[in-house]
C-alpha cells in the first residue's frame, strides 16, 4: 500500500521539481540579461547550464519531454538570453518540436513569443514553420495585441520565414491593429514586411499610409529607425512600386548617411584577413565605402563590386545555414543599385587551409563574377 502511494506521488514531484527549474532557468535568464561584470555573466551561463542539464538530459528525445506550454516558452527564452547564438543549439530544437508536437496548447502569444526567441538565438527551424501557421495562431491573428503582431513579423523577416498562409491572412490582422498602433510599431510593420517581400501586398499599405501621415515635418527618429524607414523605401523602388518621394524621407536619408559617416564599424580580423589578400593581388578597393543607404565592407568603385565580409551574425546558426532576412535585403539594394554583391562567408574563409587557399577562392569569386558581367553584356 505504502508502495503504491509513493509511486502515485511520483508524477506530481516530477512536475514541481520541473516547474521549479524552469522558473530557476528563467530569474537566471533575467539576472544574466542585466549584464554586469564578465566573471558574474560567465557564472550565470554556468550555472544556466547545470540547470538545463537537469531540465533537459544529454540524449532526451522529443518523446521524453512533458512540459507545459509556458514552461516550453519560458525554457525557449532562458536558452536564447543565457545561450545567445552560440550555446544550446540542440536544446533549443528538442523545445521547439515539443513546442510543434504540442501546438494546440500554445497561445497566440505564447507562439510569437517562442519565434521570436528563437529568432535572437539566430535558430531556425522547420518546428518554427509549423508554429507559425497553426490553425489557431491563424484563427487568433486579427484578435491579436498589435505588439504581439510586431514581434511575430520581426521574427518572421530576421529568420526570413515566410509562411504564406499567415501572410495571406495578414490584411485583416492590419486593418484591426493600425489605428491602435504606435509610430515605431507601424514602422516595424512595414520593415519586417519589406524584409519578407511583401510590399506589394495590402498587409503591407495599410501601415505604410498609417506611417506616412504619423511622420512629423522635424524629424525626429533614432538611427535604427531612420535606417528601417530608408530600407523600406529602397525596397518600394526597387520593385518598381509608387513612393511618393517626400521632404521627410529626404530628411531621413540625409540623417541616415550622417549615421553611416559617424559610425565606423571596427574591421573583425576576417575583414582585415581579405584585405591582406586583395593587397597580394594589388586590387585597389575602399574600406566602408557608403552606397546609398549602407555601408559595404568592401567595395571595388571601377568594377562596382560589393565585397560583403559575412560573419555569424549573417546566418542562422543551425545548419544548412541560411542567410538572414536583413542581409538578404541589403543584397537585393545593392544590386539593385547596379552593384555586383559578393559574400565572402567566415564559414568559406576559415575552410581554407593556407592564404595561397584564400588568393584562389577570392579569385574563383571574381572569375564568376567576371563571367556574369560578360554574359550580361553579351
Amino acid at each position: 500500500m505504502r508502495h503504491q502511494q509513493i509511486t502515485s506521488a511520483l508524477p506530481s514531484y516530477q512536475h514541481v521539481l520541473k516547474q521549479r527549474l524552469v522558473e530557476d532557468l528563467g530569474e537566471l535568464a533575467r539576472s544574466f540579461s542585466k549584464g554586469g561584470a564578465a566573471r558574474k555573466v560567465k557564472g550565470n551561463r554556468q550555472q544556466g547550464e547545470v540547470l538545463v542539464r537537469k531540465l533537459l538530459p544529454e540524449g532526451t528525445n522529443v518523446e521524453d519531454v512533458h512540459l507545459t506550454a509556458w514552461q516550453v516558452a519560458e525554457s525557449v527564452f532562458a536558452l536564447s538570453v543565457l545561450g545567445a547564438h552560440e550555446y544550446f543549439e540542440w536544446e533549443m530544437e528538442l523545445l521547439l518540436q515539443v513546442a510543434a508536437r504540442e501546438i494546440e496548447q500554445f497561445s497566440p502569444d505564447r507562439t510569437a513569443r517562442v519565434l521570436s526567441c528563437a529568432a535572437k538565438a539566430l535558430h531556425h527551424s522547420l518546428a518554427l514553420e509549423e508554429l507559425a501557421t497553426s490553425k489557431h495562431l491563424l484563427d487568433s491573428l486579427p484578435a491579436m495585441q498589435p505588439e504581439r503582431v510586431g514581434v511575430l513579423l520581426w521574427a518572421l523577416a530576421i529568420l526570413n520565414l515566410k509562411p504564406q498562409f499567415l501572410l495571406d491572412r495578414l490584411q485583416a490582422t492590419m486593418a484591426a491593429t493600425v489605428g491602435s498602433a504606435s509610430r515605431p510599431l507601424l514602422l516595424r510593420f512595414c520593415w519586417a514586411l519589406a524584409v519578407l517581400e511583401q510590399t506589394g501586398s495590402e498587409a503591407f499599405q495599410i501601415p505604410w499610409r498609417a506611417l506616412s501621415q504619423k511622420l512629423p515635418g522635424e524629424i525626429s527618429l533614432s538611427s535604427t529607425e531612420a535606417t528601417m524607414y530608408c530600407q523600406v523605401v529602397e525596397e518600394l523602388q526597387i520593385k518598381g512600386q509608387r513612393c511618393r518621394i517626400s521632404a521627410e524621407h529626404t530628411a531621413l536619408h540625409e540623417l541616415r548617411s550622417e549615421y553611416l559617416q559617424r559610425d565606423k564599424r571596427t574591421v573583425s580580423s576576417l575583414h582585415k584577413d581579405v584585405m591582406t589578400a586583395l593587397d597580394l593581388s594589388s586590387t585597389e578597393y575602399e574600406v566602408e565605402a557608403i552606397v546609398g543607404i549602407y555601408s559595404v565592407d568592401i567595395a571595388l568603385p571601377d568594377y562596382k563590386v560589393a565585397i560583403e565580409v559575412d560573419g555569424p551574425m549573417h546566418f542562422t546558426r543551425t545548419q544548412p545555414r541560411h542567410p538572414l532576412g536583413p542581409t538578404l535585403m541589403k543584397q537585393r539594394h545593392l544590386e539593385g543599385a547596379g552593384w555586383v554583391v559578393v559574400s565572402v562567408s567566415s564559414d568559406d574563409w576559415d575552410a581554407q587551409e593556407s592564404r595561397q587557399q584564400k588568393m584562389y577562392l577570392l579569385r574563383d569569386l571574381f572569375y564568376n563574377i567576371e563571367k556574369q558581367q560578360l554574359e550580361a553584356g553579351a
